[in-house]
């Protein structure tokens, strides 16, 4: 078992030393959950950013998937959402070891990404039917972040920044995040290649990033990772689909477009910023 290069050069970009440490150890952890859950394991699959992800089979000859991922803010409670949907629309989870965060999965074949269907539109109709299924009441003693604090923490980082689209996404994070609504579960990092192909289901979502607040959250990451200038009617499609406000789902979106604009300037990821900053620009409020 070893971490590939690829997530290696992200892991280490995107968390420095601790990433670096992480990836020294992350091979020992998972021989070790390895040993204690009986898993003969396999390739390592391709797709993760900052996981050591391994095809394995457990004793009984069932296929299964163990993700070791290095634990952040955004996938510290994955195994509490996966719980929460109990395979329906998502993946199933085996077993979980709370100390690493390492987590076993079913594995899901074929396993082909939604991003591999040809047909865009019906891709997002299937992304957003699954975000609805997936959407319901949190339970009372969650621990998902909730809208309203991230909301809040953006408002008060891009008003510190004296010049657009920063002024403007200061204001938006502070309207978005007065949502009077019932709160739900929502996803923060749903895209086509969150999405896999199964033998239960013909298509379920891996890798949730949950949230607690303002349903039109949902399709915020989605958006944006399909947005171009020749994309019309893309924002009222994902609305629609989901059973959101248009502008609201806009807001959202323009507000990670800003955010990930910072966080790929602080990476030193020119390319990066400089697409983020063109999404930012068509997400913005007209003047």
């Amino acid at each position: 078992m070893e971490v590939s290069d690829e997530v290696r050069r992200t892991i280490t970009a995107w968390f420095g030393d601790d990433g670096r440490r992480w990836c020294e150890t992350a091979p020992g952890v998972a021989n070790r959950l390895a040993a204690r859950w009986k898993l003969r394991p396999g390739a390592i699959l391709p797709g993760a950013t900052h996981a050591l992800v391994l095809a394995c089979t457990r004793a009984d000859g069932s296929p299964a998937v163990l993700k070791l991922p290095f634990v952040d803010e955004e996938n510290r409670a994955e195994a509490d959402a996966l719980r929460l949907y109990d395979g329906d629309g998502a993946v199933r989870l085996l077993d979980h070891d709370p100390d690493s965060g390492a987590l076993l999965l079913e594995r899901l074949v074929p396993g082909r990404p939604l991003v591999d269907l040809p047909d865009r539109a019906q891709a997002l109709d299937i992304a957003c039917g699954l975000l609805r299924r997936l959407r319901r009441a949190p339970p009372k003693d969650h621990r998902f972040p909730r809208l309203r604090d991230l909301a809040a923490a953006w408002a008060t980082k891009f008003s510190k920044i004296d010049q657009m689209p920063f002024a403007q996404a200061a204001a938006r994070a502070r309207k978005l995040g007065a949502w009077q609504g019932e709160d739900v579960v929502v996803n923060r990092d749903a895209h086509f290649g969150n999405v896999l192909s199964a033998g239960r289901e013909p298509w379920l979502l891996i890798d949730p990033k949950a949230v607690v607040g303002d349903p039109a959250f949902d399709g915020a990451f989605l958006l944006l990772r399909n947005l171009d200038a020749q994309t019309p009617g893309l924002i009222q499609r994902i609305a629609q689909g989901l059973a959101v406000d248009a502008d609201r789902l806009r807001g959202w979106a323009f507000l990670r477009a800003v955010d990930n604009m910072l966080w790929a300037t602080d990476l030193g990821d020119a390319t990066r910023t400089a697409e983020y900053a063109a999404l930012a620009r068509l997400l913005a409020d007209p003047d």
